[in-house]
């Protein structure tokens, strides 16, 4: 088959993401849209300056010519009253006495409003006149001279547009030097400088895109040349814990791993912060169940939580849609980050998870401690980069002060919300709230269980934990069971004698007064074929196991609790569904029959890292062969098939991407399974091995449970 279609890890490219964007949000686009402006605001300007050069001579006109006509209408009415007033003092010469009436009329033209006069009588017939009269003139006005209130003449006035033609000359002589000024101050002067700012700013972002580029590189270089080594410490540390080895001798090793693994969670919160700050960190939405998820945050913390004793619990409200669609990789980085701090801080008590829709589209989650605490002036400022919540922190529980501020920026990523409360020596809760839509079950997605059988069964729920017992008691009654709850194991016994039909119970171990265990014992003796169930976070219970038909391990899976009571009720042989290793373990006869049959191929330059995975492969049950180089896997695949290729990406003479474009190339009769196996982890080095043609990724340094779980992959992948 050809297992390049089959990619469990694959990651979306980078490019992929970008490309629906490229268009819209890029650089060049950016570039065009300036010019773009800038085009704008210079044809802008030109109209400014031509609106100008037009607005001051038709303004001028215009205002003119208002004034030159309000003025003749002053002048004639004044005339007109005059020429009445000695009309009515001499009314029978007045209209004779041509030459003084000229003369009045002379004098209104030098006033200068005016630039001809004429008086007509009745007959229209000049009685005096003044100035040059120009038949047709449109600035004209007339008045009615009067005699004790008869007609008796009519003043003619006169004006000449010369005036308002030459202020209008002027008043464009004045607006084009005006709109010429303006044209050089914002075309030439204010884009110009705009220009050269822009072209400043250009610089500017060129120089930080290559900065950015160089610190990516240099981040991604650090990435590996540290990984490196800390994969042949951590991976031979966990080689050794598995030898003889006395007490002392574990004890030392476990510090060095120990010690290995906190310097590499530093490196991962420094690089993923790089990321975050350096806005290369992308989404891929998914659809997950947001209760399974919360699950798997909790099992891979229990281990930590149990040597302290501590309750992880998880609360899902009813109205949470089963299954929602987010970026489910990067929210169960949130959570383990939160819960992990929950455990860190807590020394005992419970950490509970709490779930909920506060509204259609929204996932909310909750994270409540019994912990040390917080101030509220160390609460405003736990999500700072580099801080916590005081110095002894630090020195107490160690970490970088990042993990806060990561995950409050993943959580703006998602289109959420990130938020503390906390009171000093009582408790923290971290609430987290993203955008999720509902979306209907995949179609790999399991069938849903039938819940007949619990319906309407009698269940008896013993545990002394308030917060535990009520979670289970929601269980079982959602599922149609009719729970009984008590807290103390004495009094569950008198409540199981009260002529209570129970059709099953579920016991909690550690119990005070009375263990899981001698509870059974006493169950057993008043009702011996009733199955029991046993809850427990202590290694102390296995010797417990033959007394129960199931014993499931704290924090209880919602599914592993109805599963075991499905099966004990139904009278199934007794399981322990405890989980030992990851569920992509490989079954131990496929180890068996693949020592045989599996081909394998180790491509690591590094000696000490490729002695760390031949000997995790062999402890597995698979043996290997190496090469050192990208030309050696490649000589050594066209010499002989393989069925897995482990590829490590930089090595000399030729890489691993190289390497794997030219295997892809070949025609061989079967193409290997290649995994990705680098210390580069950053997005786009996983995109470049799925574009080379790898099947998987997986990070140096390589743990034997991450391995284990690529091999699953890779058998369930080649059974197909």
């Amino acid at each position: 088959m050809d297992t390049r279609r089959f990619d469990p890890f694959r990651v979306k490219s980078p490019s992929n993401a970008r490309a629906t964007s490229a268009s819209e949000s890029g650089p060049d686009h950016l570039d065009a849209v300036v010019q773009q402006t800038i085009r704008r605001l210079r044809a802008g300007a030109l109209w400014l300056a031509l609106a100008i050069a037009l607005s001051l001579p038709a303004s001028r006109l215009y205002f003119g010519l208002q004034a030159k006509l309000t003025g003749l209408d002053v002048e004639v009415e004044q005339t007109a009253d005059e020429l009445s007033r000695r009309a009515g003092s001499r009314p029978d010469s007045w209209a004779f006495e041509r030459n003084a009436l000229a003369a009045m009329l002379e004098i209104v033209v030098r006033r200068g409003n005016v630039s001809a006069a004429r008086l007509t009588d009745a007959a229209q017939h000049e009685l005096a006149g003044a100035g040059a009269w120009v038949p047709g003139r449109w600035m004209q006005r007339q008045a009615t001279v009067f005699d004790s209130g008869v007609p008796v003449a009519t003043l003619h006035l006169q004006a000449t547009s010369a005036s308002l033609l030459a202020g209008a000359v002027q008043g464009g002589v004045v607006g084009l030097l005006l709109a010429a000024a303006v044209w050089w101050l914002i075309a030439r002067v204010a884009l110009q400088s705009l220009e050269r700012t822009f072209s400043g700013l250009q610089r500017a972002r060129r120089d930080a895109e290559t900065a950015g580029k160089a610190r990516s590189s240099f981040m991604a270089t650090m990435s590996h040349e540290i990984r490196t080594p800390m994969n042949g410490v951590i991976g031979m540390t966990s080689l050794l814990l598995e030898t003889g080895l006395n007490k002392t001798q574990r004890h030392y090793v476990d510090v060095i791993r120990s010690s290995g693994d906190a310097l590499l969670t530093v490196i991962n919160d420094i690089l993923e912060f790089s990321k975050v700050e350096s806005g290369l960190l992308l989404l891929e939405p998914q659809a997950f169940q947001p209760g399974v998820l919360a699950e798997d945050v909790l099992m891979l913390l229990s281990h930590a939580a149990s040597q302290k004793r501590l309750e992880l619990l998880c609360r899902l409200d009813p109205d949470v849609p089963a299954w929602l669609v987010a970026d489910a990789t990067r929210l169960r980085q949130v959570l383990v980050n939160i819960v992990g701090n929950a455990v860190k801080f807590t020394d005992a008590g419970e950490v509970l998870v709490s779930i909920g829709c506060p509204s259609p589209g929204r996932l909310r989650y909750s994270v409540r401690d019994t912990g040390i605490g917080m101030t509220a002036e160390q609460a405003r400022t736990i999500f700072d980069p580099f801080v916590q919540a005081d110095a002894s922190t630090t020195r107490r529980f160690g970490g970088t002060g990042l993990g806060l501020a990561i995950s409050q920026r993943m959580v703006a990523l998602m289109g959420g919300s990130m938020a503390a409360t906390s009171i000093a020596q009582q408790g923290s809760t971290f609430t987290i709230e993203i955008a999720a839509s509902a979306t209907a079950a995949p179609a790999s997605a399991p069938a849903p269980i039938a819940l007949d059988s619990l319906l309407g069964k009698r269940v008896l729920l013993v545990d002394n934990h308030a917060t535990n017992l009520e979670i289970v008691t929601t269980l079982a009654t959602g599922w149609g069971m009719q729970a009984v709850a008590v807290d103390d194991p004495l009094q569950s016994l008198q409540v199981f004698g009260d002529g209570n039909g129970f059709d099953i119970a579920v016991l909690d171990f550690n119990m005070p007064g009375m263990d899981g265990a001698e509870l059974a014992r006493r169950l057993h003796a008043l009702r011996p074929d009733m199955p029991l169930l046993l809850l427990s976070s202590s290694d102390g219970a296995e010797a417990a196991s033959h007394l129960f038909s199931a014993r499931l391990n704290k924090p209880v899976r919602r599914m592993h609790l109805l599963e075991a009571l499905l099966a004990a009720l139904s009278r199934e042989v007794s399981i322990d569904t405890a989980p030992t290793t990851l569920s992509g373990t490989l079954p131990l006869d496929d180890r068996v029959d693949r020592l045989s049959s599996t081909r394998v191929l180790v491509v690591e330059d590094n000696p000490v890292n490729a002695v760390v995975v031949r000997t995790m492969l062999e402890r597995l049950g698979f043996l290997s062969e190496h090469a050192s180089s990208g030309l050696e896997a490649l000589q050594a695949v066209r010499r002989q098939g393989y069925d897995l290729v482990l590829m490590d990406m930089l090595m000399p003479e030729m890489d691993g991407l190289e390497a794997t474009r030219q295997i892809r190339a070949t025609a061989l009769e079967q193409q290997p399974y290649i995994l990705a196996f680098t210390a580069n982890v950053m997005a786009e080095d996983r995109a470049a091995c799925t574009a080379a043609g790898m099947n998987a990724f997986i990070g140096k340094p390589v743990r034997l449970s991450d391995l284990e779980r690529c091999l699953a992959e890779f058998a369930r992948a080649t059974r197909a």
